[in-house]
């Protein structure tokens, strides 16, 4: 099974994450208000985000 995180609904704090089988099937959504799950999504976002290159500067080598 893999995990998409969605995103954060920064009017509810709601976290959301659909779930998908191997052969790819969706398996449902997921969401939770639960601020641990909030706070280590909101800061794993952030880490991957500043680790991006932005648009104009990217390169396919």
């Amino acid at each position: 099974m893999s995990l998409q995180f969605i995103g954060i609904d920064p009017q509810t704090g709601d976290v959301r994450w659909n779930h998908f089988a191997g052969d790819g099937s969706s398996q449902g959504p997921e969401h939770t208000t639960d601020p641990a799950a909030v706070k280590l999504c909101g800061e794993a976002f952030e880490a991957v985000w500043n680790r991006g290159v932005p648009h104009d500067q990217y390169e396919i080598r």
